[in-house]
C-alpha cells in the first residue's frame, strides 16, 4: 500500500528557476513602476520620443503592463514557497503580458529596435515559465 501522504522533495531546479523568476519579474517591476512614477535617473538612458510614445500610451495598456510584471513577481515568490497558487497567477500575469506586448506590436515605440523580436521572446519564455509551474503543480511539488 502506497503512503499518499508522503510529500515529493523540492527538485533542485525549481530553485534555479525560482531565484532566476524572481530576479527577471523584479526587473520588469523595476521597469514598470520607474515608468509609472517618471523615475527620471532610470528613464534618462531611453529615447525622449520612446517615453513619450510610453507616456501617450493608454491606461489599461499600463493595467496590463502592471499585473504582467508585477503578477509575475509575486507568482515567483509564490513558486519558491512551493504554493500551487503561483500556476494560476502567473497564468494571468502572462495573459495581461500578452496584451500588453500585443498593443507594442500595433504601436511600436519609435528609435526602439529590436523591442518586437525582444517582446516576443519574453512571451515564449514565459510560455515554456508557465508550462514549468504547471508539470510541478501536477507533479505534486507545489502544494
Amino acid at each position: 500500500m502506497e503512503n499518499s501522504s508522503i510529500k515529493p522533495s523540492t527538485p533542485w531546479h525549481l530553485w534555479v528557476i525560482g531565484v532566476f523568476l524572481l530576479l527577471w519579474q523584479g526587473m520588469a517591476s523595476f521597469d514598470y513602476l520607474a515608468t509609472l512614477l517618471r523615475y527620471e535617473p532610470y528613464l534618462s538612458k531611453f529615447p525622449e520620443d520612446a517615453l513619450e510614445h510610453y507616456f501617450a500610451a493608454p491606461l489599461w495598456m499600463y493595467a496590463m503592463w502592471g499585473i504582467a510584471s508585477l503578477g509575475g513577481l509575486i507568482a515567483a515568490i509564490l513558486l519558491l514557497m512551493r504554493n500551487k497558487l503561483s500556476v494560476p497567477t502567473f497564468l494571468i500575469a502572462w495573459i495581461c503580458g500578452v496584451v500588453a506586448t500585443a498593443y507594442s506590436f500595433v504601436n511600436p515605440p519609435p528609435n526602439m529596435e529590436g523591442a518586437k523580436m525582444f517582446g516576443a521572446i519574453v512571451i515564449a519564455a514565459s510560455a515554456m515559465v508557465l508550462f514549468y509551474l504547471y508539470t510541478m503543480k501536477k507533479n505534486g511539488v507545489l502544494r
